[in-house]
């Protein structure tokens, strides 16, 4: 993960994620239409390899802060933290995934 190190990855990182925030693409989102109300468990990592830069410091919190919106759009979404897991969850905490899966077919039933 050497590239994670190099300032310039986080810089285009930041402007692909600005870029897609501009009027068009919100308007595309918005046009998508209301998440349906349906069982929904959102996962998010709990630990971000800035590289160091001081200026990814609040990457983490804002990422947690937009997840968590996400599952509150469905009145039975729920929001997670995989504690001490990195972004490839599935392999760092196959046990928060399976009981979120549990939990989602135990709704289901």
């Amino acid at each position: 993960y050497t590239f994670i190190a190099d300032p310039q990855w986080w810089e285009t990182s930041a402007q692909e994620f600005t870029s897609s925030l501009d009027d068009d693409h919100l308007q595309m989102v918005r046009a998508g239409g209301q998440i349906p109300q349906i069982p929904l468990i959102v996962i998010a990592s709990d630990v971000l390899d800035t590289g160091g830069n001081p200026a990814m410091a609040g990457l983490q919190e804002a990422r947690h802060e937009l997840l968590g919106a996400l599952a509150a759009q469905s009145s039975p979404g729920e929001f997670m933290i995989a504690e001490g897991s990195s972004h490839n969850i599935l392999q760092d905490r196959p046990d928060v995934v399976l009981e979120a899966v549990e939990s989602l077919l135990a709704a289901g039933q």
